[in-house]
């Protein structure tokens, strides 16, 4: 099995976190710089899992592109990362502290529930994309989400400036 690992973070090809064996030195790990995001949709639909590691996150854009693509997903148990996935349905959520050899046992069993049973890969690929098809998940509907966003900033500020421009009219410095 190989593991392409996309380096979007601090990383990079320093040693693992408490281990003195680098990253570099297994095989099965490969990582990838930058590639066009066509490579990583394939490379997405091709593989077992994604893995989100992340000790924190917004509402990752990675995890639901690969939802999506019914990709299953591995991920911590953060806030973000549970309102996208229920674990067993729609991903898998590993309650890993930042103990290492902790996080390698609850990841690797993870990774071994989709490997070894099938019908839990099908299941989980099937509903995390019937989610990320939901009306709350449609481009159309964040992109309207985000230009609302912006609107009511501008409207703010413009009330903002009025209100200061009514307030300081007669006064004299």
């Amino acid at each position: 099995m190989t593991c392409p690992i996309q380096n979007s973070s601090e990383i990079g090809q320093r040693a693992i976190p408490n281990s003195s064996i680098s990253a570099q030195s297994y095989k099965s790990i490969h990582w990838i710089a930058s590639i066009p995001q066509p490579q990583v949709h394939a490379l997405m639909t091709a593989a077992i899992g994604l893995i989100n590691s992340s000790l924190s996150e917004g509402q990752s854009l990675s995890i639901m592109e690969a939802m999506a693509l019914g990709c299953p997903v591995v991920a911590r148990n953060i806030p973000a990362n549970t309102d996208l996935i229920h674990h067993g349905e729609t991903g898998l959520i590993f309650n890993s502290p930042n103990i290492y050899i902790i996080f390698l046992k609850e990841l690797k069993d993870c990774l071994e529930s989709l490997l070894v049973n099938e019908d839990l890969h099908r299941s989980i690929s099937a509903r995390a994309v019937e989610k990320m098809q939901q009306h709350e998940f449609q481009l159309h509907t964040e992109a309207a989400a985000y230009l609302k966003l912006v609107n009511d900033i501008q409207m703010m500020e413009s009330n903002h400036q009025s209100r200061d421009a009514e307030l300081t009219q007669g006064l004299t410095f």
